[in-house]
């Protein structure tokens, strides 16, 4: 990431691109951008400059299968707040029984 924003510049994100565009002045440094707003939306050419370098890796190793288990969220408690997925609770025996 740090390598986009020094290569890119204002181009690594769509608001410091905006400005630029703009000549407003406003914030052009992607760091000081990033760090207000660690969500900041990239721009065609940081999307593409990060697929460009994923690609290569992800064609010789291989793409995850997100369907295997154990991708799966963790089993939950009943009276865990904000549950996300619930897993039924699987009675166990134990090695006496």
């Amino acid at each position: 990431m740090v390598d986009m924003m020094i290569e890119l510049g204002p181009d690594s994100f769509a608001p410091t691109q905006r400005n630029l565009n703009a000549g407003s002045g406003g914030n052009l440094n992607p760091r000081r951008a990033i760090m207000r707003k660690p969500h900041m939306a990239l721009t065609s050419q940081a999307d593409k400059w990060i697929f460009d370098r994923l690609e290569k890796p992800l064609m010789r190793s291989g793409a995850l299968d997100l369907t295997d288990p154990r991708f799966d969220l963790p089993a939950v408690q009943d009276s865990s707040p904000g549950v996300f997925a619930t897993v039924p609770h699987v009675p166990t025996q134990s090695p006496e029984e």
